[in-house]
């Protein structure tokens, strides 16, 4: 008995008029952007949700981008060498609400929603909108994005994508002269990287402006055009160095000590790495090393390639040897190497991952494919896709061109690559559409997309879980402590707390100081205000045979916070301080539930 062959791309044709008219409506839906972005941000939102709940809050550099942003909600000023955008950005939410757990969370949750629906409108604009929002999807289910470690290499891509929407609707010089603009002022209060990239773009469209005045389809508008916007980009400018508190002659001194204090970090980080025998601090302990390899504690670039070009090269060729894990872990928050290309150390659960090697190997097939033809198909594909869209990928290309130079003298470390991304998951839909451009498979594909669309949906798992939750011992710590801010603040206060981030949270206009160090507090009669130390640093600079209490006032010790572990080191070396006997302080405010039990003192009056 015969079979009867089933062919899937006659399946809708085979329904009754009826159906099939109702199915093109639901189609058309959910390639509309009434249904695309909500649709996209519900996937985000999702993966998303309970962050504020099971992540703590950010340390390292993110509490120093506070500090600058308290400094904006305070006072309206910012550092213009130091990312004077997002701070402004970051202190802006303060206004809402001045608890700094609630800013932090917000204002990452803001970041991360707005780059993702930012993703789909490009992606919209190079692709079907089927397959624009698949790729939007997988930029935003991947935690290496949306649980980036500091929240500002994140907001550093939301710029971005606005020059590349310009760039990709631009009917007239003006959108053309505005994301030249964009660019070039997100150089300056942004990326600094990114000089490379508006030099590049500058120059492509010099000469796309010239071609059209060549062909007779300029118009006399287009100085005028790029005058304004980049006029506007240096009021912009001006307006954020006028608001600094850092100006010439000391920016300069900041915008070097900025560049070589990276750079010994960097250099130490993977001088490490290539030999695990130095156990210092690549963040603390890094000078020594720089004076002992380029006779200079704290080198320019160009003073390390004069004193040690091999190095040099050594750093270099280390930093390329990880960047296929590195552009594994950005496509996929998984790597196939063993070596972490990144500085968190929680990246190291992703690695040695036999899925990333296949996904590598399938992303590489549809590369493959997709160049093939493009090759075969190419003069239609220019037609109907590539040349309507050209400068939008000559704007991506641009951005591109930063890429090597991050990767050489930093490392590929993801966070650094997130425009890059962008650009890896269009190429990737661009190859599978003119792969499947033959066979229209592009345009089949949307009638499939309310299904995928809602499997991805169901299916996408919610990252923060309360089985996945971490310790949040800071964001604790400052929501404990957070009623007593303002007397903290008063000064002059010698803060100790159970962990350093909470202290520059409570106090952005403190100064963190480790009990040994010897060095003054700087001139800033507010900033000396309030100094705040680590217990368990503390405890390190007790003197043989000292008292705790001797300790404390020794380093005129105000105020202190003990959290459970804290307090059950110190009931065995003061006992009556921990019961609250000891006289000479108070007991501010408490908690008791077992296993999380906490304590913060003022000292009497």
């Amino acid at each position: 008995m015969p079979t009867t062959r089933l062919d899937p791309r006659s399946l809708l044709a085979r329904l009754s008029p009826r159906p099939r008219q109702a199915w093109e409506r639901v189609a058309a839906a959910f390639e509309s952007p009434w249904v695309a972005y909500p649709l996209l941000l519900a996937l985000q939102l999702k993966v998303v949700w309970g962050v504020w709940a099971y992540r703590d809050v950010t340390l390292g550099d993110t509490t120093h981008y506070f500090a600058r942003g308290w400094s904006w909600f305070t006072n309206w000023d910012v550092n213009i060498a130091w990312s004077p955008l997002y701070t402004a950005f970051y202190g802006s939410f303060l206004f809402v609400n001045p608890d700094p757990v609630w800013a932090t969370f917000a204002h990452r949750l803001v970041i991360v929603l707005a780059a993702a629906l930012l993703v789909l409108a490009v992606m919209r604009k190079l692709l079907p909108p089927a397959v624009a929002w698949l790729c939007a999807a997988w930029w935003a289910v991947l935690p290496i994005v949306f649980n980036t470690l500091y929240e500002v290499h994140l907001f550093a891509v939301i710029p971005v994508l606005g020059v590349w929407l310009l760039l990709l609707t631009a009917r007239g010089p003006w959108r053309r002269a505005a994301a030249l603009g964009l660019l070039a002022a997100t150089t300056v209060l942004v990326r600094n990287e990114l000089s490379v990239a508006t030099a590049v773009l500058g120059l492509a469209l010099a000469w796309y402006e010239w071609r059209r005045r060549e062909e007779g389809r300029g118009r006399a508008g287009v100085v005028l055009a790029y005058a304004t916007a980049l006029g506007l980009a240096a009021g912009v400018v001006f307006l954020a160095y006028h608001a600094s508190t850092v100006k010439y002659p000391q920016l300069s001194r900041w915008l070097r000590d900025k560049h070589t204090v990276n750079m010994a970090q960097v250099y130490a980080f993977g001088y490490q790495q290539r030999h695990p025998e130095w156990t210092a601090s690549p963040w603390l302990e890094c000078y020594p090393l720089m004076k002992e390899t380029f006779g200079s504690r704290m080198p320019t670039l160009r003073e390390m390639i004069a004193a040690n070009p091999a190095a040099v090269r050594e750093h270099f060729a280390w930093n390329f040897s990880l960047a296929p894990s590195g552009i594994q872990l950005l496509m996929f928050s998984l790597a196939s190497g063993s070596v972490s290309p990144d500085y968190d150390a929680a990246v190291g659960a992703w690695l040695n991952s036999r899925l990333a090697t296949r996904l590598t190997i399938l992303v590489l097939v549809v590369w493959a494919a997709g160049l093939v033809a493009l090759w075969r198909d190419r003069r239609e594909l220019w037609r109907d896709w590539l040349a309507p869209r050209a400068l939008g990928w000559v704007g991506m290309f641009a951005v591109a061109t930063v890429v090597p130079l991050v990767i050489a003298t930093q490392r590929p470390r993801p966070s650094y690559l997130f425009a890059f991304l962008v650009l890896l998951i269009a190429l990737t839909g661009m190859f599978f559409h003119a792969a499947t451009y033959r066979w229209r498979l592009g345009e089949r594909l949307r009638h499939a997309l309310p299904a995928l669309a809602v499997v991805v949906l169901l299916i996408a798992p919610r990252h923060f879980t309360r089985a996945d939750a971490t310790p949040t011992p800071v964001a604790d710590e400052v929501r404990r402590l957070l009623p007593h801010r303002a007397e903290l603040l008063r000064g002059p206060t010698r803060l100790v707390v159970a962990n350093m981030g909470s202290g520059a949270y409570l106090c952005p206009t403190g100064v963190y100081r480790h009990p040994r160090d010897q060095l003054p507090d700087p001139a800033s009669g507010q900033r000396a205000a309030v100094r705040y130390h680590q217990f368990a640093d503390l405890l390190d600079a007790a003197r043989p045979g000292e008292s705790f209490g001797q300790l404390l006032d020794r380093f005129h010790v105000s105020h202190i916070y003990l959290d459970e572990w804290h307090l059950t080191t110190l009931a065995g070396r003061a006992p009556g301080f921990v019961s609250g006997d000891d006289p000479g302080w108070e007991l501010v405010a408490s908690g008791d539930m077992p296993g999380d039990r906490w304590r913060f003192y003022r000292r009497a009056e």
